[in-house]
């Protein structure tokens, strides 16, 4: 899932200490707008790109990009200003006494990857792969860290380069009681499930919404650009119709990658499921990972995917990120691929161009070159929802025995091959039409 925050209305906020875990009305408001929100005796001046963090030492600001990124953060010296008589918080850094401590040099989609401090100078940069946190450099502490995680992705062991384990962390489900001990501290924020964890709020950045680990929900309410009163409701479920929930309460075996709608293909049932930013499924169809072991020009595939989380080239079904659309009896169906960045082959190669696709009148076993194949009504509902309700990841679940069985049945051909070239007969040609 990822909430990769490009959205209609930004969360902006101020919260005292005393009520940081405490649940805050946001209401929503358009790129580019202002409002004043009552609080007490001081309004809190809500804009985009800026928000406020009321701290034990005065006020924490954090600025973001024009997609609603986290790029910076910093110290407010002095925010109320006079506005018609009233006592208001300025959104303006250039009058709030705004001064820079951290910047952020993001990822693909919106991670914290490279950490500078005010004066440019490098602090600390984060490796990942497929979603997870492997590794951090430093200046400090030897330079190198390395990350062994549980099941969801939360850090519970961090070593250095020879393997020798400098941090221990234990949590509970949700993520609170955070606890790590070791004779090397944190080289890194990211904690519960891979999220950056506020040293000034305790809070978890989702990219789109704050986490609180303390209280197991968000910070504010779910959202979906189509009018609902309760997005992603499911009547018979009632986990459902808490906007704040965090995995519709099931922290032991979901994750939030980032707040919007993901993808889930698992191998030993054949089916894709897509699910909404809570969790909650939207919908699941049959689905087949069926590789040639030979393209249309002869040469070999990469095999089937490995199993992992990749990031969805274009999360909203629109631009390049979706292509080759023809109707149903084509290669790629109606809505053509919604192609997915990096995905890695059984032979541990990385596929270009790869992705979900349906096509060949809805016949999932067809063989494809690399991509998962699935039925129009899939593509349609997974288009139409990515539109409203950004489609970020595809998680590749149980598909190491397909993977294992394809690098078999390649090894065969491979010595057919080489048989018929000892022989000096052209080989047969096993060449599958996608």
């Amino acid at each position: 899932m990822s909430e990769k925050s490009t959205r209609k209305a930004l969360d902006y906020a101020v919260e005292s200490t005393a009520a940081r875990n405490r649940p805050v009305f946001r209401p929503r408001m358009q790129r580019g707008s202002c409002k004043t929100l009552r609080s007490g005796t001081i309004q809190a001046n809500r804009c985009r790109k800026r928000r406020f963090q009321i701290n034990s030492g005065g006020y924490e600001g954090y600025i973001y990009d024009a997609a609603g990124n986290r790029v910076a953060k910093g110290t407010i010296q002095s925010v109320i200003v006079m506005v018609n008589g009233q006592q208001t918080l300025s959104c303006d850094t250039t009058v709030n006494g705004f001064v820079l401590a951290s910047q952020y040099l993001l990822g693909p989609s919106g991670e914290q990857m490279t950490e500078l401090n005010a004066a440019g100078t490098w602090v600390h940069t984060n490796v990942t792969a497929n979603g997870s946190l492997l590794a951090t450099f430093d200046n400090d502490n030897n330079g190198a860290h390395f990350y062994l995680t549980d099941w969801l992705g939360s850090k519970r062991i961090q070593t250095n380069y020879l393997g020798a384990v400098e941090e221990t962390c234990q949590s509970l489900p949700y993520g609170d009681a955070l606890d790590c001990f070791g004779p090397v501290p944190d080289a890194t924020e990211q904690h519960f499930t891979g999220k950056e964890r506020d040293a000034e709020s305790g809070n978890d950045y989702f990219l789109a919404r704050y986490y609180s680990s303390a209280m197991g929900r968000f910070m504010s309410p779910d959202w979906s650009a189509k009018q609902d009163p309760v997005p992603y409701a499911k009547l018979d479920n009632p986990q459902s119709l808490n906007l704040y929930a965090y995995v519709m309460n099931n922290p032991m075996t979901r994750i939030d990658a980032d707040g919007h709608s993901y993808l889930v293909y698992d191998n030993n049932t054949n089916t894709i499921t897509l699910y909404s930013k809570d969790g909650a499924e939207i919908g699941h169809w049959d689905a087949n990972n069926n590789v040639a072991i030979h393209d249309k020009d002869g040469g070999y595939t990469k095999g089937p995917v490995q199993d992992g989380t990749y990031d969805v080239q274009s999360s909203d079904a629109s631009g390049s990120g979706w292509g080759h659309a023809g109707d149903s009896s084509s290669s790629y169906g109606k809505d053509g691929i919604a192609h997915v960045d990096d995905m890695v082959g059984a032979t541990g190669e990385t596929m270009s161009g790869a992705g979900v696709h349906s096509g060949h009148d809805d016949d999932t076993t067809h063989v494809t070159y690399g991509c998962v194949r699935t039925t129009d009504g899939a593509m349609d509902q997974i288009k139409t929802t990515a539109k409203t309700d950004k489609l970020t990841t595809l998680e590749v679940q149980n598909n190491k025995a397909n993977g294992d069985a394809w690098l078999k049945q390649k090894a065969a051909a491979e010595k057919a091959a080489a048989k018929a070239k000892a022989k000096n007969a052209k080989p047969q040609d096993v060449t599958e039409q996608q």
